[in-house]
């Protein structure tokens, strides 16, 4: 039998400067001031080679000795919550025997124990191979949106429900769990509250899971209703519309292990729920769930009018099928266990935290097909089409969100709005969509949509090296496409080098026209070695520009 305890807290150097060859092609690279850790692990073919491992314990041991507690911190900084990640559990327990006894501070030898579980993480995570790669301009955005969020009032918790409606309003959480494991979590993002309807769309990726696509729409079918979640109504094929409404749900309770007793079907779900979010354990809450089994008059008609429509198995029996109902929907849940949840879902199945596929591939893509249709009741077709993304909420104020081959959300705030779903919830994730280019259909190119995906001084060291490499090979026409897609033509290089020199340099007249007169360029930039664009037109030789140039400085 679950266990109906009350739940324990689960724990859950400067760069070489190149010479100054303006036909050099490496001299137009965008270069970091600081090497990062990708350009360190690079190896000359002079160097003998070493191992990954060994380069890192260089890089950030001295004397000898490695601060294991300074690496930490450099994987926490990249979203790597080492506390809270199964994958670290062996690091952790040997880390704190390393503190206890030898103060953090380890040789390479034992640095390479400590690591070797978990070296294809680590190293990942440290060459910005992870799908968000600035992990501090996201959090830190993440928790401006929480913040202009949490000043939002209004709606109202489920008064007819005692559990939910003692819930305080000014409750406000939000987890983020990415397909690489990467974690962020704000708020009261701790608190354990009864899952509800957001245990549907689990249920039915387990269902699709274990049973297969075509036995499952055989008993539900997958397309909104138009109605309310709790209606007396089938499609014109006699099924249940979707899996997310109530007649739904209680469909999918029978379909789960069906031929074994109640107390086996519940303890095989728990155990699913539990590999979805990495582990752990996961409690019923009694009150709720006797409140649900002795207030359910409205879900007992359903399933009496599902059964006199011949929509369950004959064997099947009502009571058990209530019953397994009302203690998945009172399964205590908080916003990170459900942000991994999500995470799991957007990762196709795979857990960001373990690796253990749960879900096959078209379980979840149906899944997610239903959550974007389906998810948030009456409202689900204006949130699909602000947000764009699939998400599901409940009456016990989850929206858990997934934005496929990036991350699951999660945001718990008690107040609804009058289609029984969070106010904060929904206001966080439409927000989320104006700052980030996360809406399925955002093919915008607007430098005020931020991509986490790519480090935004990135995207601009990109811009540069384009431009001056289009104007080295003296291609007009691409000029005028930068131009029309808002690239910044005064822009430098990491030696102050604009397009203006390079076209200079080269003699390109017809493009220092061009930056000049239509892109509005400064005429007179100052590279690091005090060079500009006429002095380098001086230099090769090129005396119409230099001639264009003295006109534009005398004018």
């Amino acid at each position: 039998m679950p266990n109906f305890t009350q739940p324990s807290q689960i724990s859950i150097s400067q760069p070489n400067i190149p010479k100054r060859s303006y036909k050099n092609l490496g001299y137009f690279r965008s270069l970091s001031k600081e090497k990062s850790f990708s350009q360190k692990f690079q190896i000359s073919d002079t160097e003998q080679p070493k191992d990954i491992d060994e380069i890192m314990f260089d890089i950030y041991s001295e004397g000898g000795k490695i601060r294991v507690l300074r690496f930490i911190e450099e994987l926490e900084s990249h979203g790597i919550n080492t506390n809270k990640d199964p994958r670290f559990d062996s690091l952790t327990k040997q880390l704190n025997v390393i503190i206890r006894k030898q103060g953090g501070l380890c040789n390479f030898q034992t640095f390479r124990e400590l690591i070797s579980p978990v070296l294809d993480v680590i190293v990942s995570v440290l060459q910005g191979r992870n799908v968000i790669n600035d992990f501090n301009l996201f959090s830190d955005e993440l928790t401006k949106l929480f913040d202009e969020v949490k000043e939002i009032n209004g709606g109202e918790t489920v008064a007819q429900n005692p559990h939910l409606a003692r819930l305080d309003s000014d409750k406000w959480g939000m987890s983020i769990c990415s397909v690489d494991g990467q974690r962020f979590s704000i708020g009261d993002c701790d608190d354990k509250v009864v899952i509800q309807q957001v245990v549907n769309p689990l249920m039915y990726a387990i269902a699709l899971t274990d049973l297969g696509e075509d036995l499952v729409h055989s008993f539900i079918g997958h397309e909104p209703s138009g109605f309310g979640y709790d209606k007396l109504m089938l499609n014109t094929k006699g099924l249940p519309h979707n899996p997310m409404i109530n007649s739904g749900a209680l469909v999918l309770s029978s379909l789960v292990a069906p031929n074994q007793p109640l107390p086996d079907r519940i303890g095989y779900m728990i155990n699913q729920l539990n590999r979805l979010c990495g582990g752990g354990s996961t409690v019923i809450d009694l009150p709720s769930f006797i409140f649900e089994r002795e207030h359910a008059d409205r879900n007992y008609a359903l399933a009496y009018y599902l059964r006199e429509n011949k929509c369950f198995e004959k064997s099947i029996k009502l009571k058990d099928i209530c019953d397994l109902y009302f203690q998945l929907t009172s399964s205590l849940f908080d916003c990170g266990k459900l942000s991994i949840v999500a995470g799991t879902l957007a990762n196709d199945g795979v857990c960001p935290l373990t690796g253990e596929r749960i879900l096959n591939s078209i379980a979840v893509r149906n899944t997610l097909s239903i959550m974007n249709s389906c998810g948030l009741y009456n409202y689900s077709g204006m949130f699909a089409f602000k947000v764009g993304f699939p998400a599901k909420s409940s009456v016990s104020g989850f929206v858990m969100a997934v934005i496929p081959n990036v991350m699951g959300i999660c945001t718990w705030s008690p107040p609804l709005d009058i289609r029984s779903n969070s106010v904060r919830g929904i206001q966080f994730m439409e927000r989320l969509v104006k700052k980030f280019n996360f809406h399925n259909y955002d093919f915008s190119r607007d430098k005020n949509h931020i991509n986490p995906r790519i480090r935004q001084n990135s995207i601009e060291e990109h811009r540069i090296t384009t431009m001056l490499f289009a104007v080295l090979h003296g291609s007009l026409g691409s000029m005028h496409r930068y131009l029309s897609a808002g690239y910044n033509f005064n822009a430098a290089d990491y030696d102050g080098r604009t397009c203006l020199h390079i076209a200079a340099a080269e003699g390109a007249l017809s493009i220092v026209k061009f930056l000049v007169e239509n892109a509005g360029v400064d005429p007179s930039p100052v590279d690091r070695w005090g060079q500009t664009p006429i002095k380098d037109a001086t230099l090769f030789g090129h005396e119409d520009v230099k001639r264009y140039l003295e006109a534009i400085d005398i004018s």
